[in-house]
């Protein structure tokens, strides 16, 4: 616990992750597309500090700089940023890429989640640098390959809790 720092962006109003504002791992609970875009920027900041840090050190990534922290970035319900005004929208989709495009390396890792998969939902650096996808009953073949790349989830079956496709590298 004294290794793990969250960042949570719960774009239904904050209630799923409400509870656990108070945890002394919890760095941010972003509500809206204001505090969103806040949390967003501040991580950016932080990516480029630890880059000239790690730069200035010699050091190519997190396990070379022998860092134990992690700080793990969850967007729940990610489809709600494609409703966000264009510029917020952008802005948005460009800095949760770039936390999945450059963060691994310097100790930071995504979890983006939706329950309306479309490629429009999907910023392309994402799904572009997903290592691993967990996908549970979906209604279509179409919604199924955009997370898995492959059908299979529309045909999980209904009423067993906790089935799903986990697919990694």
């Amino acid at each position: 616990p004294d290794n793990l720092s969250l960042s949570l962006v719960d774009l239904k109003g904050g209630l799923s992750f409400a509870r656990y504002r108070n945890c002394k791992q919890v760095k941010s609970l972003a509500k809206n597309a204001n505090e969103t875009l806040e949390t967003l920027e501040a991580l950016e900041a932080e990516l480029i500090r630890r880059q000239e840090l790690f730069l200035r050190n010699g050091w190519e990534d997190i396990k070379e700089a022998n860092w134990k922290e992690r700080h793990v970035v969850i967007v729940d319900e990610g489809a709600e940023i494609t409703g966000f005004d264009s510029v917020q929208r952008d802005r948005a989709q460009y800095l949760v890429g770039e936390i999945a495009r450059i963060g691994a390396g310097l100790g930071f890792r995504l979890i983006f989640c939706t329950q309306y998969p479309l490629a429009s939902v999907f910023p392309s650096q994402v799904k572009a640098n997903t290592s691993a996808a967990l996908c549970f009953k979906l209604k279509t073949a179409t919604q199924s390959g955009v997370v898995l790349d492959k059908n299979g989830a529309e045909d999980l079956p209904i009423g067993i809790p906790g089935r799903g496709i986990y697919q990694s590298d």
